[in-house]
């Protein structure tokens, strides 16, 4: 999940399928895996204006839609390469359930914790 126009935007929302709202700058995006454990992928594609590397972002925002098909949400942990894990609370609100995570250079994992 990543921008996308206003049509496909309309699309998604009439059946449902906008399950993700991703606050990041342009060049980041999100990937919802499903399995044993619910993780989503955040991948940041930008580099840094001299070339030498991924551009880095802090705080960077993924909200769940419709809070009723992700079930209770008791947390989530962030894990980024060379980094310890950070336990993240959930914002939640009636139509949106926010996770907030510290920084991003070039991936990291966002794990949901029913």
């Amino acid at each position: 999940v990543q921008g996308g126009g206003a049509a496909v935007g309309r699309l998604l929302a009439a059946r449902e399928l906008d399950v993700l709202a991703l606050e990041a700058p342009p060049g980041v995006y999100a990937f919802p895996r499903g399995g044993a454990q619910t993780v989503i992928h955040l991948v940041n594609t930008s580099e840094r204006p001299d070339g030498r590397g991924p551009q880095s972002y802090g705080h960077v925002t993924v909200g769940l839609r419709h809070p009723e098909r992700w079930g209770s949400l008791r947390g989530a942990t962030w894990y980024a390469p060379g980094r310890p894990a950070v336990a993240i609370d959930p914002e939640v609100h009636p139509d949106l359930v926010r996770l907030t995570v510290p920084s991003l250079a070039t991936w990291g994992i966002l794990r949901l914790e029913p």
